[in-house]
């Protein structure tokens, strides 16, 4: 989606500054998003501990995942669903806005990847271990001055172990659709998803981290560019 062309007025009346706008409510947005997610991931632990009893009786059974009926687990997931898809959304729209803003203000910055990564990179097998980290990087490293990775790592490094999980987590539950017999792993969801919830609140603090630090970056290159 294009950024619309922003204007301010220059110093003392000057002429006009005009150029994409510093994505400050979509990075507003995400940040939200991503928390209400994150939330959501730890009510998603407290319930897989209601839910664990319904599913070793149904793995004795030889019942799936569907099968073993409406538990409290299944309803919190229900519910999270939407919220991943809204914060997958706003992210990338963020992400693409504050990609443009770079392009203007910062042309010389490096872009590891092209504008499509944003929104495919965390679906495609394997280059789905780096790219979207990439694409984050590039565009910290764009505007913020002296900002070091580590931040930027250390999120990454969380996600992936989310992602681990998750990927286990449905392993235990009978595949993606849930409709293979459950396992005697079953036993074990509550505390995968405790630990995943562990996660998910550090790289969510480290998300925050990165989207208030370039917003910031973005309004100290416009305010730089009106004083000069």
């Amino acid at each position: 989606m294009p950024t619309p062309p922003w204007e301010l007025p220059g110093p003392l009346g000057g002429p006009v500054l005009a150029g994409p706008a510093p994505a400050a409510g979509l990075a507003s947005g995400s940040i939200v998003l991503a928390w209400l997610v994150t939330g959501g991931l730890v009510l998603l632990a407290v319930a897989g501990g209601y839910s664990e009893d319904t599913w070793v009786e149904a793995a004795q059974r030889g019942e799936s995942y569907i099968g073993a009926g409406f538990t409290p687990f299944l309803g919190v997931s229900l519910i999270i669903a939407p919220l991943v898809v809204a914060a997958y959304v706003v992210a990338c729209l963020w992400l693409q806005a504050s990609r443009a803003f770079v392009a203007v203000r910062n042309p010389s910055a490096r872009r590891r990847r092209s504008t499509g990564w944003i929104w495919f990179a965390w679906f495609v097998p394997v280059v789905q271990i780096w790219f979207p980290y990439e694409v984050v990087r590039d565009v910290e490293r764009a505007t913020v001055r002296g900002r070091r990775a580590f931040g930027a790592v250390a999120w990454w490094l969380c996600w992936l172990m989310g992602l681990l999980l998750i990927w286990s987590g449905y392993q235990w539950t009978g595949g993606f659709l849930g409709a293979d017999p459950l396992t005697d792993s079953a036993s074990s969801i509550h505390e995968n998803y405790t630990v995943l919830a562990g996660f998910a609140v550090i790289a969510c603090a480290l998300w925050t981290r990165i989207v208030v630090g370039v917003r910031n970056g973005q309004r100290a290159m416009v305010a730089g560019l009106l004083r000069g």
